[in-house]
C-alpha cells in the first residue's frame, strides 16, 4: 500500500467509527476457498481516492480501517504496521499506542477495526509505503 501525505480531506465522506465489528465472511468470499483477505482503506476520504494500492491522506494520524476475513484456521493473530519497511507504533480506537494487536479470529468471521499511526510520523508531502501484516500466532 502507498500512502501520500497531501490531499485534502473529504468530510462529507467521514464514516470515522472507533468500533471493532466482527461478522461472519460473506458467501462469495468463503466461496474462494482456504485463505485470508486483507484490505487498508482510510475512514477520511472518499474511496474513489483509493485507486491502484494508494491512499490519498491528509495528515500520518488519519483513521484507518483494517479488513481481515478468515477463511483459513480459527486461532489467535498479530497485526504489525510498517511504515517505509520500518515497524511502528499504531493505536486501535482510544487505546494506548503499541508495536502490535493480538486477537482470536475463528474461521469464516471477519473482522473490521479503525487504527492511526504514531505521532512521530510527519506529514512531508512525499509517497511512503504502508505494509499491514497478520501472523498466524497458535501453535
Amino acid at each position: 500500500m502507498i500512502i501520500k501525505l497531501n490531499s485534502s480531506k473529504n468530510t462529507d465522506a467521514e464514516k470515522e467509527t472507533d468500533k471493532i465489528k466482527i461478522s461472519t465472511v460473506p458467501q462469495d468470499s468463503l466461496d474462494l476457498g482456504y485463505g485470508y483477505s486483507l484490505e487498508l482503506n482510510s475512514l477520511v476520504i472518499d474511496q474513489e481516492s483509493q485507486i491502484y494500492g494508494t491512499i490519498l491522506m491528509d495528515s500520518p494520524q488519519d483513521k484507518l480501517e483494517i479488513h481481515f476475513d478468515n477463511r483459513g484456521n480459527s486461532g489467535k493473530y498479530i497485526l504489525k504496521i510498517l511504515y517505509d519497511y520500518k515497524e511502528i507504533k499504531f493505536k486501535m480506537s482510544d487505546n494506548k499506542f503499541s508495536n502490535d494487536y493480538t486477537f482470536h479470529l475463528d474461521t469464516g468471521k471477519s473482522l473490521r477495526f479503525p487504527i492511526t499511526l504514531d505521532e512521530s510520523i510527519t506529514k512531508d508531502h512525499k509517497l511512503h509505503r504502508l505494509w499491514h501484516i497478520f501472523y498466524n500466532s497458535s501453535g
